[in-house]
């Protein structure tokens, strides 16, 4: 990711519309929402902030860049689970996330590139560190189940 996500956001600077701007702005306030009311909502605000990866991603001009992108965000929101302990550092997550999203979109309204690089790759380094902190796992379901034959 911290490589396809920076190159994305990259390449989506000045490409962006107003309708996606808004779709961006929506995503980071619905993950605000969802974490306020908190209880049992961690699969909803990861969600809310992996739709934000996704939506950049539809703005970007380089096809190959933005399905790497597409590909890593569905991965993690479909097979990544963190575990029930750490509300606090899940909390310290979200709120990061929250920022990092917020200066990013900022950065792309502004077209500052150099910005939005840097931006991105905070965001990547620091989502890593946390998502190892959360013990994330690889959920059960990608992984191919044995069969029994007869």
């Amino acid at each position: 990711r911290l490589i396809a996500e920076v190159e994305t956001a990259a390449a989506c600077v000045g490409c962006i519309d107003n309708e996606g701007f808004a779709l961006l702005e929506s995503r980071i306030g619905e993950g605000s929402k969802a974490a306020a009311r908190r209880s049992g909502l961690r699969t909803l605000v990861r969600r809310s902030e992996l739709d934000f990866h996704f939506i950049l991603s539809e703005y970007c001009p380089n096809p190959l860049l933005a399905f790497q992108s597409r590909f890593l965000t569905d991965l993690l929101r479909d097979f990544i689970e963190f575990g029930a302990e750490g509300e606090a550092d899940f909390d310290r997550f979200t709120e990061d996330n929250r920022q990092y999203h917020a200066d990013l979109l900022a950065a792309l309204r502004a077209e500052d590139e150099p910005a939005v690089r840097r931006i991105m790759t905070d965001h990547m380094r620091s989502a890593h560190c946390h998502t190892r902190s959360l013990f994330a796992k690889i959920a059960p379901s990608l992984l191919l189940q044995e069969t029994e034959t007869a």
